[in-house]
């Protein structure tokens, strides 16, 4: 999600656990913790498939199945140039039963991807235990490497990954729907703004104008509203700038009498076959006016100049008007996503 971001404060906090090994929250030892019978370490590069293979995949998969994922992630990591070493192994009595990975992004993010806890034959609430330790020492690696605000996403239903976040820390934001408009053959018309509006296309001296426009469409937001206090303008269009190719000429301001009143922001994505609306919002005495639906318009017909691609984004499930007014433009809930959070700027963290 492109508001996930913020600022590393870099608060040292040492806790010592029951079982006596001592967690530094600001610079912990990685290389291995032993808490008995388990261990958690960072993993080998000979274990890292074995790894994804936990992250990525159930026991119900056939073995063609899981490759085929591992393949594909691979891939796409690659695209998308994930350091897969980036990841935290938990053994227990010899054999991996646990991983995270976490990749880091441009503005002071990170998100993490996590195994469910599986029982092994053992103890579960010992061996979710060190899962939830498995998860802390990512975190803390993520906050090492510059990150400040970090993010899982889990399925809704997903009973055993969501109680591993919030036994790790993790706070949910909210409900994430994914939504795609398929690409439109018929050309629409252009939506022509009333007088006294006009466009404006970003370019370097034009930053710190999006800079205050973004701010103002996030006051009174249903647009994750949490968000507001946990990062920093510079790093939020420092991600929103990361999201698939940089395009200066798809982020668009709404002017109003030479006052921002709405951001667009389009990118196309990596794999070269949608593009993501990124952000949209309106200020707040800007709402209500009909101006969303002419600002999709605006969209669309900037996808018609991009191959006639189809368009996919995110909206917070809470964010009704939003889910409205996409669902009546053509887009289609592919799924949805229980995002949650940690984030450097909370006491203890």
């Amino acid at each position: 999600m492109a508001r996930l971001a913020g600022n590393n404060r870099g608060i040292e906090i040492t806790r010592r656990h029951p079982e006596g090994a001592v967690v530094s929250l600001h610079r912990p030892d990685l290389s291995r913790q032993v808490i008995r019978p388990g261990q958690i370490r960072r993993v080998e590069p000979s274990e890292i498939d074995a790894a994804l293979e936990l992250i990525l995949t159930n026991d119900s998969e056939a073995r063609l199945q899981i490759e085929d994922k591992i393949f594909s992630f691979k891939q796409l990591a690659r695209r998308e140039q994930y350091d897969l070493t980036r990841q935290m192994v938990c053994l227990y009595q010899g054999r991996m039963v646990h991983a995270c990975l976490f990749i880091c992004q441009p503005g002071r993010s990170a998100f993490i991807l996590i195994s469910p806890v599986r029982s092994n034959g053992s103890s579960d609430s010992h061996l979710s235990s060190l899962a939830s330790r498995t998860l802390r020492f990512t975190c803390q690696w993520a906050l090492r490497e510059g990150a400040s605000l970090i993010q899982v996403l889990t399925e809704p239903n997903d009973s055993n990954r969501i109680a591993l976040c919030r036994h790790s820390g993790f706070r949910k934001l909210t409900d994430l729907i994914y939504l795609l408009r398929p690409a439109d053959p018929v050309p629409g018309a252009r939506g022509r703004l009333p007088a006294g509006m006009r466009w404006l296309t970003y370019a370097p001296e034009h930053n710190d104008l999006f800079a205050q426009a973004i701010n103002r469409t996030y006051e009174d937001s249903q647009d994750c509203p949490e968000l507001s206090e946990l990062r920093d303008i510079g790093d939020v269009i420092a991600s929103h700038q990361a999201t698939g190719h940089f395009q200066p000429e798809l982020w668009r301001l709404l002017l109003q009498d030479d006052e921002p009143v709405g951001v667009m922001i389009l990118s196309p994505l990596r794999s070269n076959d949608a593009l993501e609306l990124t952000y949209m919002g309106l200020a707040s005495s800007a709402r209500g006016k009909g101006l969303g639906k002419l600002m999709l318009r605006e969209i669309f017909y900037q996808a018609k100049q991009f191959d006639n691609l189809p368009i996919t984004l995110a909206v917070d499930c809470r964010n009704h008007v939003a889910f409205r007014l996409y669902t009546g433009a053509g887009f289609q809930v592919v799924l949805r996503r229980t995002a949650f959070i940690l984030s450097s700027r909370w006491p203890g963290v």
